[in-house]
């Protein structure tokens, strides 16, 4: 099988770490999205730092800068650097950056029980609902994690997908698609 990622652009609100700044309707970028960006061939460079994306094209001459890559996430190593995130200062981010890729068969594994997460998939993004007071043992109402809830969310749930906001964003599901 060949594997196609799913890149998003989703209505997403999320704090920016310690300012109180909300971002929203940003793009979201997996670790697959994002190498696409590697600063080559006329290709924009971004790389991903603190769970979000900056365009660091004006810095990274041929995707590269001071040994570090462009298309990459850069948290632990921008902090031992010495440089720490001060270069990025100034920068707005252009985008949130989840590290988890899953399949639907991988999604199916976290059920909530016998000690493993609970994960639901919306939109092709997949959000943690684990500590959610609503998801007891991996249960909503009829719904239970480990699956994609979509439809549900947009079609019978009363709250829609503004209840989303209230659990961490975590990744993006994978498509699969049938080799020709």
């Amino acid at each position: 099988m060949k594997l196609t990622y799913l890149m998003v652009v989703a209505l997403v609100v999320l704090a920016v770490s310690g300012s109180g700044v909300l971002a929203d309707e940003l793009p979201v970028f997996s670790p697959s999205s994002l190498a696409v960006y590697d600063g080559r061939d006329g290709s924009p460079a971004y790389i991903a730092i603190d769970g979000y994306v900056y365009d660091v094209s004006s810095v990274f001459s041929d995707g590269t800068h001071a040994g570090f890559e462009a298309g990459r996430e850069w948290t632990e190593e921008m902090a031992e650097s010495g440089h720490g995130v001060a270069p990025l200062e100034g920068l707005e981010p252009i985008g949130v950056f989840v590290s988890l890729e899953l399949t639907l068969e991988e999604l199916s594994q976290f059920t909530g029980r016998d000690g493993n997460p609970a994960y639901v998939a919306v939109e092709g993004l997949i959000y943690d609902v684990t500590d959610s007071a609503r998801w007891r043992g991996g249960m909503h109402n009829t719904y239970r994690a480990g699956n994609d809830l979509t439809e549900a969310i947009q079609g019978a749930s009363p709250h829609g997908e503004r209840v989303l906001a209230n659990v961490p964003l975590i990744g993006v599901l994978v498509v699969e698609e049938e080799e020709e």
